[in-house]
This record gives C-alpha cells, sequence and structure tokens, in this order.
C-alpha cells in the first residue's frame, strides 16, 4: 500500500493511492489519510500497517537517480506468497506403514491445513473486485455513493483503529483489527447471514459488524493487486500445490474455451462471451456469501463471475439470457457499448448518452476498459495449465 490514499471511485467505493492511475472521479489532494509503513502502535495496540508496493529511486540526484534506491517494495512478497502458502510436499522422515503406502496426508501446506480459505483467497484475488479483496478501516457509517464515508482517522492522519485485515480461513470470512491484548474480528455482512439488501438503484450493499469488538463500519482500502500478481498466483499454485496428488485443485482452475477445446458438456457451468467472440466455460462448484456478495465457489467459476459482471456494465445485453452476458452487435457487426455517466467523452453529447449510446466506444466505458485489462487472464490460465501438463483432457493442446 502506498502512504497517501485519495478519493474513493463511484463504481466500487475503494480508496486509492494518490499514486494509483485509477483513482477515478472525485479524488482529491491532499490525501485524505496515510497508511503506515509496517507495525505501528497504538497506545497499547499494536496493528500491522501497509508496504509500497515499488521500489523506488531517488528524484534529487539528477542523471544518477538509478545509483540511489530508496525503497525496495513488496512485490517481492506478494510474489512468493504463493510459494509460501502452496509448497505442498512430505518434509518428515517416513517411519509407518501408511508412510510406505499412501503418504499424501504429510504433503502439509497453508492450502493443505485451510483448504477453502486459500481457495477464497486465490479466487477472490484472481479478480479486479477490490472491494472483497482490498484491507478495510474504520468508518463513520456505511459505505453509500451518496454521502461518502470518511475514515476515523487520528491527528496525524492516519487509521484511529488501525487496518483491518481479512482472514478467509474461518468459516465465513472475516475481517481482524487491533484489539485489547489481542486482535477482534467480525464478520461484515447482515444480520440474517444472507445475501445483504442492494440499498436502491445505488447498487451499494448496507454492511455492518456484527461483532461489538471490531468498528462498527469499514470502508475499503485498494489491495493493489493486479496482473502482475495474478500471474504469479496461477504459476506459484500450479508449481507447487498439486505435489500434493490430489486433483481437486485443478478442477477448481479448470477453464475451457470453445473452438480451441472441446466443449466438456457439464451442466454446472458459467460462460464467459467476450465481445471478439471466444467463449470461456468453466464447472460451477456453488456459490458462497463473502462480507453480503454472493460469489461463485469455483476459482475459475470466480473469474468468469467478475468478468460477466464487467461484460454487464460494458455492454448491451441479450435480455434472454439473464446467466451471463451475451452482448449484442449493431449492423456493423461492433459490440453495442453501454453510457458511462462517469467518464466525460469528446463524442458528440447526443451520440453517447444514457438515452442515445450509438456513439459510445470502449474508451468512454471503465467496465469495457476493464476487461480489456482483465480478459487476457482467462487465456493465461488456461495456456498455464496445459503447459504444466494439467488440463482436462477435453482442452486441447497445441498438436492436438
Amino acid at each position: 500500500m502506498s502512504p497517501g490514499i485519495t478519493g474513493l471511485t463511484a463504481q466500487d467505493l475503494v480508496w486509492r493511492s494518490v499514486d494509483s492511475g485509477f483513482a477515478g472521479p472525485g479524488t482529491a489532494n491532499p490525501p485524505r489519510f496515510k497508511i503506515p509503513d509496517g507495525a505501528t502502535g497504538y497506545f497499547g495496540l499494536v496493528s500491522y500497517g501497509g508496504k509500497l508496493v515499488e521500489n523506488r529511486l531517488s528524484d534529487d540526484q539528477g542523471e544518477y537517480d538509478r545509483d540511489y534506491t530508496m525503497n525496495a517494495g513488496s512485490y517481492y512478497d506478494k510474489v512468493f506468497a504463493p510459494y509460501l502458502m502452496t509448497e505442498s510436499v512430505d518434509n518428515f522422515i517416513s517411519d509407518s506403514l501408511g508412510d510406505f503406502v499412501d503418504p499424501r496426508y504429510r504433503s502439509v501446506s497453508m492450502a493443505d491445513l485451510f483448504p477453502d480459505g486459500y481457495r477464497r483467497f486465490l479466487a477472490n484475488n484472481l479478480t479486479g473486485d477490490d472491494f472483497l479483496k482490498g484491507a478495510r478501516i474504520a468508518a463513520n457509517q456505511p459505505a453509500n455513493p451518496l454521502v461518502r464515508a470518511q475514515p476515523t482517522v487520528d491527528d496525524d492522519d492516519y487509521p484511529d483503529q488501525g487496518i483491518g485485515w481479512t482472514t478467509w480461513w474461518t468459516p465465513e470470512p472475516e475481517v481482524c483489527f487491533p484489539g485489547e491484548n489481542g486482535i477482534a474480528c467480525s464478520v461484515y455482512g447482515c444480520d440474517s447471514g444472507n445475501v445483504c439488501e442492494i440499498n436502491g438503484s445505488t447498487g451499494v450493499i448496507t454492511e455492518h459488524s456484527l461483532n461489538g469488538l471490531t468498528p462498527a463500519f469499514t470502508t475499503v482500502v485498494e489491495p493493489q493487486v493486479g496482473w502482475e500478481q495474478w500471474k504469479w498466483l496461477i504459476a506459484q499454485t500450479l508449481l507447487y500445490l498439486p505435489e500434493n496428488a490430489k486433483n481437486e485443485w485443478i478442477d477448481l482452475l479448470g477453464i475451457w474455451e470453445i473452438g480451441a477445446d472441446q466443449d466438456p458438456a457439464f451442466p454446472n457451468r458459467i460462460e464467459l462471451h467476450l465481445a471478439d467472440g471466444r467463449i470461456y466455460v468453466a464447472r460451477t462448484y456453488g456459490t458462497e456469501i463473502i462480507f453480503g456478495r454472493q460469489v461463485q465457489r469455483g476459482v475459475a467459476a470466480r473469474m468468469l463471475e467478475y468478468a460477466n459482471e464487467l461484460m454487464f456494465n460494458a455492454y448491451e445485453c441479450d435480455p434472454t439470457e439473464t446467466r451471463w452476458c451475451i452482448p449484442l452487435y449493431d449492423v456493423d457487426g461492433e459490440p453495442i457499448i453501454k453510457h458511462d455517466p462517469e467518464i466525460t467523452t469528446d463524442v458528440v453529447q447526443d451520440q453517447c448518452t444514457e438515452f442515445n449510446n450509438a456513439g459510445c466506444t470502449c474508451q468512454s466505458n471503465r467496465a469495457c476498459q476493464a476487461l480489456e485489462r482483465y480478459a487476457p487472464l482467462m487465456a493465461f490460465l488456461r495456456q498455464s495449465m496445459r503447459d504444466f501438463r494439467m488440463a482436462d483432457a477435453s482442452m486441447q493442446g497445441i498438436y492436438d
């Protein structure tokens, strides 16, 4: 996390770094609050802080800036975290019958010990859903784009209750804040445990703490997890986790491209119909509730689910298909882009408006731009599974 955090966007209600290129409309300078660098004390409480992701060079040494490294970023921590969590190998001395017949039970990693936790961590971090995967800080009211929830800070503009980090391995994901002589954790969602009600037309869930020892309301800080982290999450997981010789992880990651692969023909599926004609399919494994949102449990299914959310916001979709977006095309064969009120374009106003989107382009829609950045991840996952020789038989290789 970068040290200065500025405005949140109307699209996802996430606070973003002043250094981020995605701070979006409504940003403000100076920063609204600051993230502590590393562990920080709060009068008897200690909170984990953030770390800069990037390496930084001096900016006051002229042409010699490159000779002065000012910061070694946490990018390397993020790259190797999947390896540390998935190295599923037997490191014990074999001395029993079971050890010499089926020793797979001794392949121990964090993913083996907390399979649901790593599954959730992997699936949601392989999306751009920063609201679910971001860290949280205390706020003065629930998130609402009409009345912005402000973080509660101390006199130095740091979060006055520290940073709440997500614990993925509990029966339902929780956010844990520093507390008296320990940590206090809470599920942020609805009392009923079901999907939170949508707040009118704003599309924002109203959530609150279910534990009185934690902040009643929170707001989300961007996790700064993107393409550079996504590819290592996939590669490290495929490289180390299959050492336990169990197929469940490969099944959760399975993804097919119709045409290039045979249609797997299973009924429990989710599809992604990209505007360029490519169609991806993943097997579904049911849904779960995370912070009031109902999401897919499968890793590849969660990726396609998130991509479909972008599709529905980017394109006019076939109204007869509600499970996923099948984009509609104009007479010239171009996909019909929705109007995005948050973007001002140089297109003649009456050609790209709420009432007439004939002149709208992908550059005039944030979801469409986000999808262009995100869609290559599906191809990367499919290609990685083939290269690691872990693809399903119906996923054809380059020589098939």
